[in-house]
């Protein structure tokens, strides 16, 4: 029997309504949950409530289910509690996604008290690594709001990443036997993986927690990244550094991509003149040791327009950029013998003998400057970087422009209109690419040539923070708010390596000069270095200390590098030190710890009396320049 025909509503016949198992009905919320069709599930829910007799709009079998989640959580946490440090640390990872989704479920049943009973009672339980994420939790008290919110739509969408084991694991079986309902979230929002290289100390495991989606999976770690520097861009200070094997040799040219993998620009006659006196400046440049620490000078500004919010040292030490608050920017010449002098005008150029031998001289005004200023952007400057070969400056300001300033004209070359401020920008090494980092949660590549990017990197969950190219200009790094430091391939646009470990927005990203390491910091101070080829921590400076924004600047050698926080003081940590600290022995190759806050990492620490940190330029000789704005 089919029911009546319809009820003369044009709405066609209406079928009876049976009743529908619990276990089908569990799966037909979970399934609606998962896909974001909040609608659906609470009409579903509310009239599967009327024909239960359930109260609050909510089936009777489903607030039983509900009530378990807390009992079953407390159970997770008592055996947590008392495993050994090992496990403990290990299964400390699955205290936030168990947390957030057994929060998310109570809430988008409908059962607010029994989610706010959970968060007081167990809020505190979640690792600190997590303390914003549950902050924003217990700020979502009804399910509209809370499916409206990024947080939770990343929650929903993506499986939480987590490492364990074997023998954790192993444990962890039978103690999901015994608790159906977060065996039953980890089935649906955790991806638990078996992670081959066992970690003996609980800091190298407790420092992989903070990122909102877990750490890195298998499938993000699939990519083949060539790292290695290609025989044309060989930095030859490192050369100099220490003699390498030929087996050493071998492996930076199995791991460098082919020359013509990307289109790169010629080098102009310009540029290959620079790399010959680099050549040579190599042969008089110190290594930075222990016993032999850098020199430092340092720039002080005084009166500064609105503070100085930004600042970059072209390549070879002779110019220096400063971005002011007020939206002006000013370069000056720190060589006296490469003052900047102007291009001639179009009529006069024209005047010119093209034949002459000494075009070149006669093209530019016989007056020099050490200082001129550029004026264009309406907003503080965020950004400042020169190409490898001065003929540009790139600034980025929260007027939301990029502007390309010719130091030949010493006009505006190019405007581009974007729709969110840019946070940096920076060149490639042979020039002509730029890469930027954007509040759209994107970075960028973009050509000097172009009014459009040429590559949109999608993947953060935040504001993208910092950028960096490799110094092979096959791939960028960049840092973001979602603690998250990612490598994307130039070419194909994939991600090729993630790296999941700070507790904080990333600030501050950097290649080595070499092309295998990247060093982040971020807004606690942490700074922690990774290791490409390997995909994995190697170490870092994880206390936690005052950071407005961070600068970083590797030294020629590649051995070491400074680094501010933007305060007062600068620091210098050794490379050497932890790439030795870090050799796996032959009998223990299956296990690894990351060296955190090694004793001789830190090599040196430098003070200023009163002027914070600004940026940080090593030179061609390693002399390390500061630059910084007195009681700023």
């Amino acid at each position: 029997d089919l029911g009546p025909a319809g009820d003369g509503s044009g709405n066609g016949p209406v079928l009876p309504q049976s009743q529908v198992p619990s276990d089908i009905l569990q799966h037909m919320l979970s399934f609606l949950r998962k896909h974001g069709y909040s609608d659906t599930e609470e009409t579903l829910a509310r009239e599967s409530a009327q024909k239960s007799g359930g109260t609050n709009g909510t089936p009777s079998n489903l607030i039983a289910s509900n009530e378990s989640v807390t009992s079953e959580f407390a159970t997770l946490l008592t055996h947590v509690d008392a495993s050994f440090d090992f496990y403990q640390a290990e299964f400390s990872l699955l205290i936030f996604p168990v947390f957030a989704h057994s929060y998310l479920k109570l809430l988008l049943d409908g059962q607010q008290n029994l989610a706010i009973s959970l968060m007081e009672k167990y809020g505190v339980r979640v690792p600190s690594s997590y303390e914003e994420e549950v902050k924003i939790l217990a700020s979502l008290t009804n399910p509209n709001q809370a499916l409206a919110h990024p947080t939770v739509q990343n929650l929903m969408k993506r499986k939480f990443v987590v490492k364990l084991c074997k023998a954790s694991l192993k444990q962890l079986e039978p103690l999901l036997n015994r608790l159906p309902s977060i065996a039953n979230i980890l089935k649906e929002r955790v991806d638990i993986e078996i992670n081959e290289v066992v970690s003996k100390e609980r800091s190298t495991v407790e420092w992989q927690m903070g990122s909102i989606m877990g750490q890195t999976g298998k499938y993000e770690r699939r990519h083949k990244m060539y790292h290695g520097m290609m025989k044309e861009e060989c930095i030859y200070a490192l050369e100099k550094r220490k003699s390498r094997t030929k087996e050493d040799a071998k492996k930076r040219e199995l791991n460098a991509p082919v020359v013509d993998r990307i289109p790169l620009p010629p080098l102009s006659e310009y540029m290959r003149l620079e790399r010959t006196r680099a050549i040579k400046d190599s042969n008089k440049m110190c290594v930075i040791g222990q016993e032999q620490p850098p020199s430092v000078c340092f720039y002080t500004t005084l009166n500064g327009h609105g503070g100085v919010s930004s600042c970059d040292i072209s390549d070879d030490s002779s110019y220096l950029a400063l971005g002011f608050g007020d939206s002006g920017i000013s370069v000056f010449a720190l060589n006296e013998d490469k003052k900047m002098r102007k291009m001639k005008g179009a009529d006069d150029l024209d005047k010119l003998d093209q034949e002459s031998d000494d075009i070149m001289t006669e093209m530019v005004e016989n007056e020099s400057a050490g200082v001129i200023t550029f004026n264009g952007h309406a907003a503080p400057i965020y950004s400042l970087n020169f190409s490898p070969d001065k003929r540009i400056l790139a600034s980025t300001s929260g007027d939301n422009t990029i502007r390309l300033w010719s130091m030949h004209t010493q006009t505006n070359a190019l405007v581009i209109r974007v729709p969110s401020p840019i946070w940096q920008i920076a060149f490639c090494q042979r020039g002509y690419y730029y890469a930027t980092a954007s509040s759209s949660h994107t970075a960028a590549v973009w050509a000097t040539e172009r009014m459009h990017p040429l590559r949109i990197f999608a993947d953060p969950l935040s504001h993208v923070s910092s950028v960096d190219f490799h110094a092979n200009c096959n791939y960028i790094v960049g840092g973001s708010d979602d603690r998250y430091v990612r490598v994307w391939d130039v070419l194909s646009g994939a991600c090729v390596r993630t790296f999941t470990g700070h507790r904080a927005p990333v600030r501050c990203t950097k290649f080595s000069p070499c092309g295998r390491f990247v060093v982040s910091v971020d807004g606690d101070g942490v700074a922690l270095v990774w290791d490409l080829s390997m995909q994995r921590l190697m170490g870092g400076d994880t206390r936690k200390m005052h950071t407005r924004i961070p600068s970083l600047s590797w030294s020629r050698d590649g051995g070491t590098f400074a680094l501010s926080r933007g305060g007062s003081e600068l620091s210098l940590y050794s490379l050497d030190n932890l790439i030795m600290a870090s050799m796996p022995s032959q009998s223990d190759y299956n296990t690894y710890d990351a060296k955190l806050d090694m004793p001789n990492f830190e090599s040196e620490s430098f003070a200023t009396k009163d002027s914070p940190v600004v940026g940080l330029h090593f030179t061609r000789r390693n002399l390390l320049l500061g630059v910084g704005s007195f009681d700023q």
